[in-house]
């Protein structure tokens, strides 16, 4: 009798044991679905001068795909700009909108349950018209203020707009804005490994089968 009490003990405790690791894949295998009420997002940009605040020359713009949409100016203290924003989970579009330079749009920002660092982009000097795209347009608007200081045409800062600020305007003739897509290797990674939930589930259900064929021979013993 207290043979099979015993064998019957140890059945238990193995059942048991298989159980609470099966429980813990699963809790790892389910992290992904945690979500952090709100994460921080970083990039940096590289200008060719710096703008005061209170000219109103630099804007960020995130928009999130519900409609969710929030707009503030940049402080530029160097040429390259550190930028951080505190999102929610979210699919978001982030815009910087510069006098002289061409729109910088970054689409497909997944925020979901951790920080992200979108890396670092060199903005395109020239659009002093602000339209989208460099060309005649831009030559005849910098013409107009040549020998002036103006924050949208004075494009390498130096506090005069002339021949050297039409040069540049020339070496990025015809660029036009254009977004681009953000991807997360990380998640390109994650998304190539296989589902771990069958392979959890085989798992259970072959652990409950010896379990039981082991209570099966404390009985035949008994």
């Amino acid at each position: 009798m207290r043979k099979k009490l015993l064998l019957m003990l140890i059945a238990v405790l193995m059942l048991l044991n298989n159980c609470f690791l099966a429980e813990g894949i699963l809790c790892l295998a389910n992290e992904k679905s945690v979500v952090a009420e709100e994460c921080t997002v970083y990039f940096s940009y590289t200008v060719e001068k710096t703008l005061p605040m209170f000219s109103g020359g630099s804007k960020l713009v995130v928009t999130r795909d519900d409609g969710w949409r929030n707009t503030r100016l940049v402080n530029e203290t160097n040429t390259t700009v550190d930028v951080s924003v505190s999102l929610k989970p979210g699919v978001y579009t982030i815009k910087l909108e510069r006098d002289g330079y061409l729109e910088n749009i970054i689409e497909n920002i997944v925020v979901d349950n951790r920080d992200l660092d979108l890396g670092n982009y060199d903005l395109t000097c020239g659009d002093v018209n602000n339209d989208g795209v460099i060309d005649k347009l831009d030559l005849i608007t910098t013409r107009r203020f040549l020998g002036k200081d103006n924050i949208g045409t004075d494009l390498n800062g130096d506090g005069t707009t002339d021949l050297l600020d039409t040069i540049m305007i020339a070496q990025n003739y015809t660029k036009t804005a254009t977004p681009t897509e953000y991807t997360n290797i990380t998640d390109l990674l994650c998304d190539m490994r296989p589902d771990p939930l069958p392979l959890v589930e085989t798992f259970v259900h072959r652990t409950r089968t010896e379990a039981d064929r082991f209570q099966n021979r404390c009985v035949l013993f008994s």
